[in-house]
C-alpha cells in the first residue's frame, strides 16, 4: 500500500493581516510572509517532515484536512485550527479506540510540522511587522 502525501491547494491567502498590538481591525497588508527559499521549499518542508501516524494507517485514515494557522510578526507558525471535515476510515469496522487515537495522532502530528516550520520572513503593514492568516488544505490518502 502506497502512501501519498499531496497539497489540494497551495496556500491560499487571507486577504487582511491583523496589526499585533491593534484591535482586530482588519487592514490590507504591503507584503505577504515568505517561508526560507519559498512556497516550494515549504512544501518540501511539509512532506519531509510529516510521519503518518501509525494508528491513521493502520485504520486507512485519509481525506483532506483544512489547516488554519497564523504567522506571527516573528515568522512563526501557530495552527488555529483544523479541519477534519473531509477525512473518513477507508476500513469497515474501525475499533472505536483505534478511531479516536488515529485522529488524535493525526492532529498532533499536523500542529508538530507546522509549529516546528522554521522561521518566515513576516508580512508588513505600513513598515511593521504584522500577524497574517493562511489557509492550506492537505490531502492523506492511501493508493
Amino acid at each position: 500500500m502506497k502512501l501519498y502525501l499531496t497539497f489540494a491547494l497551495l496556500l491560499v491567502f487571507s486577504f487582511f493581516t491583523r496589526a499585533q498590538h491593534t484591535s482586530s481591525q482588519t487592514v490590507t497588508h504591503e507584503t505577504l510572509p515568505e517561508f526560507p527559499g519559498g512556497a516550494q521549499q515549504f512544501y518540501k518542508y511539509i512532506g519531509k517532515n510529516f510521519k503518518y501516524p501509525k494508528s491513521a494507517v493502520k485504520a486507512a485514515y485519509q481525506g483532506s484536512v483544512e489547516v488554519n494557522f497564523v504567522i506571527d510578526n516573528n515568522g512563526k507558525i501557530k495552527v488555529d485550527s483544523l479541519d477534519f471535515g473531509k477525512m473518513y476510515f477507508n476500513k469497515k469496522n474501525i475499533d472505536n479506540t483505534l478511531e479516536i487515537k488515529a485522529k488524535e495522532e493525526t492532529t498532533a502530528e499536523l500542529k508538530r510540522v507546522f509549529e516546528s516550520s522554521p522561521a518566515w520572513k513576516p508580512a508588513y503593514k505600513d513598515g511593521l511587522p504584522v500577524w497574517v492568516h493562511f489557509k492550506m488544505v492537505y490531502n492523506l490518502y492511501f493508493e
